[in-house]
């Protein structure tokens, strides 16, 4: 499959903004938290989102694109607000909900990264895309796994 510069644009453009979304959605994530240990896993992982769409971004650039500002459809907007957005008697507003809506995101972002791989990326960007892929992989088994230590802990079935 040949990609067209404007459609590696354009993919580079929606992982920039599904790193965003991470970015602010776990920054948000572990304001909200209660265990200590959790909160500074949770801005870790904020952090590194904020390093994936630098990345990205530099990526976008030396390929002659320009980042875009915008956002992307609506689902994208209802996603963005993930953890400030829902009210705590509908969702809860515990340390589990909380952590399980991360995981929940992080199975969002890598569905995204899988579809970008799929796009017919090259070279240098793909690498970069295919590693990133693979990070936010881990990131979701481990969101997954304090998810069912958790559960395990408060004697639920995962």
């Amino acid at each position: 499959m040949i990609i067209t510069q404007d459609s590696v644009i354009s993919v580079l453009n929606s992982l920039i903004e599904i790193c965003r979304d991470g970015e602010n959605g776990y920054r948000a994530a572990a304001n909200r938290v209660q265990d200590m240990d959790l909160r500074s896993r949770l801005q870790n992982h904020s952090r590194e989102k904020s390093q994936f769409a630098s990345e990205l971004r530099r990526e976008l650039r030396g390929i002659g694109g320009d980042p875009e500002d915008s956002g992307r459809e609506f689902a994208a907007l209802y996603h963005r607000g993930w953890i400030n957005e829902k009210p705590a008697e509908l969702f809860g507003d515990d340390d589990e909900a909380i952590l399980y809506e991360c995981e929940r995101g992080e199975e969002e972002a890598k569905k995204a990264y899988e579809e970008a791989l799929k796009r017919g990326l090259i070279g240098d960007t793909y690498f970069l895309v295919e590693q990133q892929y693979a990070r936010t992989k881990e990131t979701q088994d481990r969101m997954k796994s304090m998810v069912a230590t958790l559960e395990n802990f408060l004697g639920r079935e995962p």
